[in-house]
C-alpha cells in the first residue's frame, strides 16, 4: 500500500477525486488502427529515406563529374602554358635557358603530343650538347612508348656526342626488350661509337 501520508490535505482531495473517475472507454478496432497509421508512417519514412539515397548518389555524380571537368580544364592550360614556354625558349633564349625549358617540361609530366614533338625537335637539332642531354632525359620520363622509340632511333642515327647517346640509352631502358633490342641493334651498327658506349649499348640491348 502506497504510503500517502506526506500529500498537503488538498493533493490528497485531488488524489481522491481522481480515484472516483469512471474508466476510460475501450474503443472497437483502435488497435488495428494504430497498426495501421504506423505501417503507413512506416512507408512514408522508406519513401523519404530512397528518396534522400537517390538525390545523395545525384549529387555526388554531379560532384565527380564537375571535378573532373575543372581538373581537365586545369590540366589544358597547364599544357597549353607550357607549350608556349617551351617554344617560345627553344627559339629565343640561349643555351641555359632552353636547357630549364627543357628540363621543366620533362618533369611536368604533361606528355602532350606538342610539347614531346618540341622535346624531339630539341633532341635532334639544339646545338647544345646539354640541351640534347635535358631533351633525351624528358623524353624518357614523359614520352609515349612509341614516339620514345621513334625519338631514339633518330638519335642514335645521327647523334655523335656520347653524352646524349649515353643519356638515350638511359631512356629507351622504358621500352620492351624486343623494341629496345631491335634500337640499340642497329645502333651499334656504327663504327664511330665510344668503345664506354659501346658496352653500354651492348648491357642495355641484352647481348
Amino acid at each position: 500500500m502506497t504510503d500517502e501520508s506526506f500529500l498537503s490535505e488538498s493533493d490528497q482531495q485531488l488524489l481522491d477525486a481522481l480515484h472516483d473517475l469512471p474508466p476510460l472507454p475501450v474503443t472497437p478496432g483502435l488497435a488495428a488502427e494504430f497498426h495501421r497509421r504506423l505501417a503507413a508512417e512506416s512507408g512514408t519514412r522508406r519513401s523519404i529515406g530512397n528518396w534522400i539515397i537517390v538525390s545523395m548518389a545525384a549529387a555526388l555524380f554531379v560532384a565527380v563529374v564537375a571535378g573532373w571537368w575543372i581538373d581537365r580544364n586545369r590540366r589544358e592550360g597547364e599544357i597549353a602554358a607550357l607549350r608556349a614556354e617551351l617554344s617560345k625558349a627553344l627559339a629565343t633564349l640561349p643555351a641555359p635557358g632552353r636547357f630549364e625549358a627543357v628540363n621543366n617540361a620533362g618533369n611536368s609530366k604533361l606528355g602532350d603530343d606538342s610539347v614531346v614533338t618540341a622535346l624531339i625537335h630539341a633532341l635532334l637539332a639544339d646545338s647544345n650538347t646539354n640541351v640534347r642531354v635535358a631533351a633525351a632525359a624528358a623524353l624518357g620520363r614523359i614520352a609515349t612508348p612509341a614516339a620514345l622509340a621513334e625519338a631514339a632511333r633518330r638519335s642514335f642515327g645521327a647523334e655523335r656526342s656520347p653524352f646524349v647517346q649515353t643519356e638515350m640509352l638511359r631512356s629507351v631502358q622504358r621500352l620492351n626488350a624486343a623494341v629496345r633490342a631491335r634500337i640499340v641493334e642497329r645502333f651499334l651498327g656504327r663504327r664511330d661509337l665510344d668503345s664506354t658506349v659501346r658496352l653500354e649499348a651492348q648491357q642495355v640491348a641484352g647481348f
